[in-house]
């Protein structure tokens, strides 16, 4: 096995025990950084934003203001969720709210429990979820 095919191997196995480990997802944002710049460049909040706003028509100006209107809120909320759920603890709820507009951390947490709750009850919101998750931390890292 090549050097290259033990770094994909590695990759995947990583990724397969992401959403579970804090401290795996850790290493792999680690590792994809060392592996290329650019890609863990794309990974911060507002590229996150941004994707989830492009995905749903919306500019990234408009989901960061204060409207509740939901063609805005939701996606609002799904990019909180995914950034939250991919990278843990490593940026705050604060900070996340600041990005989002100067919300407070109850509303950014709030948001995301309501992500989850949908996630929960609805097989095909949770199915899309999926989706924008593995697009936006994966399909991006693998070119």
């Amino acid at each position: 096995m090549t050097a290259a095919q033990q770094t994909e191997v590695a990759t995947q196995e990583l990724r397969a025990f992401s959403r579970s480990n804090t401290d795996i997802k850790s290493r792999l944002i680690n590792f994809q950084a060392m592996q290329n710049k650019t890609d863990f460049d794309y990974l911060q909040l507002p590229n996150v934003a941004q994707f989830v706003a492009d995905k749903y028509g919306v500019t990234l100006q408009s989901i960061k203001t204060k409207s509740r209107e939901r063609i805005y809120s939701l996606p609002r909320s799904i990019a909180m969720y995914l950034y939250k759920d991919y990278y843990g603890d490593i940026l705050p709820f604060k900070r996340i709210g600041e990005y989002f507009g100067n919300r407070d951390h109850s509303t950014v947490m709030h948001a995301i429990e309501s992500v989850q709750d949908q996630i929960d009850s609805n097989k095909v919101f949770k199915q899309h979820i999926h989706d924008l998750y593995e697009e936006v931390f994966f399909e991006k890292m693998s070119r």
